[in-house]
């Protein structure tokens, strides 16, 4: 698997940021895939979501500050995709940073999950960018 990460900072406080971001907002940002429904379970917050010709479900997990999100099965784009969505406070602004691991499960596995790696950062790069959109 190969690891991305972006961050950003925005001129917003932490509490309007962490009341703002749930996990049909954050799919929403990262601009893919449209979420069908969302199941609460025991294992966390189930997630079926559509783009066109796809359909992936993906399990959210609140942390204290920010989610953690998985690909569940290999219907997605990736044969496996995990990401942390975190804000931090920082000086009266909000600073997020996305990490996320792929993997598409094609070899040559180096070149082509660098590949995976690539798509997945355009899309952490875009949600940031959206998200500090809303504030603005």
């Amino acid at each position: 698997m190969k690891s991305v990460e972006v961050s950003r900072r925005i001129n917003v406080p932490i509490e309007e940021v962490a009341a703002a971001i749930t996990p049909e907002t954050i799919m929403l940002h990262e601009g893919t895939f449209r979420v069908s429904t969302i199941d609460e379970t025991e294992d966390g917050l189930i997630v079926t979501a559509t783009a066109t010709g796809i359909s992936a479900t993906f399990r959210f997990e609140r942390l204290n500050s920010g989610y953690f999100y998985e690909q569940l099965g290999a219907d997605g784009p990736f044969e496996a995709m995990e990401t942390t969505l975190l804000y931090e406070r920082a000086n009266g602004a909000t600073d997020l940073t996305m990490t996320s691991e792929v993997s598409l499960g094609v070899r040559p596995r180096t070149l082509v999950d660098w590949i995976g790696a690539w798509k997945r950062r355009g899309e952490l790069k875009r949600a940031l960018r959206s998200i500090a959109k809303e504030f603005a």
